[in-house]
C-alpha cells in the first residue's frame, strides 16, 4: 500500500505533462492554420452572380493588399468556379467599386466608366479566365500593383 501511495504524485506528473504537451500541440496548430491565406472555395450559378461574388473576393484581396501600396505579391483565393454562362472581365466590373479599384479596360467591351480620381493606373484587373467551369487563382502582383485573375 505504501509504495502505492508513493507513485501517485508520480502518475500526475505524468498525466499533467501530457495534458500540457497536447495543449502546446493544438496552441500551434491553431496558430499556423491563421497564416493559411490562400482559401479553396466554390461558387456556381447564373453568370451575374458569379461574376459578383469574384468582384467581392478582388475587392477584398485589393483592400487586404492595401488598396495596391504593397510591394509583396500574394495569393488571395483559390476558386472552382461553376457558372451557367462565361464570366467576363466586363461582368466581375460592372460588380466592382470602381472608386475604390477601377478598372477602365475590359477587352473586347467597353469599361471606360470604371475610373476613380486616386489611381494614376485605372486598369487595375488583369482578367484571364477562358472556360465558364474553371480553377481561378485571385491573386495579387506587387509589381504591378494589379490583381490577377488567371484559370489554372
Amino acid at each position: 500500500m505504501k509504495g502505492i501511495l508513493e507513485s501517485v504524485p508520480q502518475f500526475f506528473y505524468i498525466v499533467i505533462a501530457i495534458v500540457v504537451a497536447l495543449l502546446l500541440l493544438s496552441m500551434t496548430f491553431q496558430f499556423f492554420n491563421q497564416f493559411k491565406r490562400s482559401d479553396e472555395l466554390k461558387i456556381a450559378g447564373n453568370r451575374m452572380d458569379v461574376a459578383k461574388k469574384i468582384a467581392a473576393y478582388i475587392q477584398e484581396c485589393w483592400t487586404e493588399n492595401r488598396e495596391g501600396l504593397n510591394p509583396n505579391s500574394d495569393v488571395c483565393k483559390i476558386v472552382n468556379m461553376n457558372s451557367t454562362e462565361l464570366v467576363t472581365e466586363y461582368d466581375v466590373t460592372k460588380s466592382l467599386d470602381c472608386k475604390t479599384i477601377p478598372n477602365n479596360k475590359c477587352d473586347p467591351n467597353d469599361c471606360s466608366n470604371c475610373k476613380s480620381s486616386n489611381y494614376p493606373d485605372q486598369d487595375t484587373v488583369v482578367w484571364d479566365v477562358r472556360d465558364k467551369e474553371s480553377k481561378i487563382r485571385i491573386s495579387y502582383s506587387g509589381s504591378d500593383r494589379k490583381i490577377e485573375v488567371v484559370q489554372i
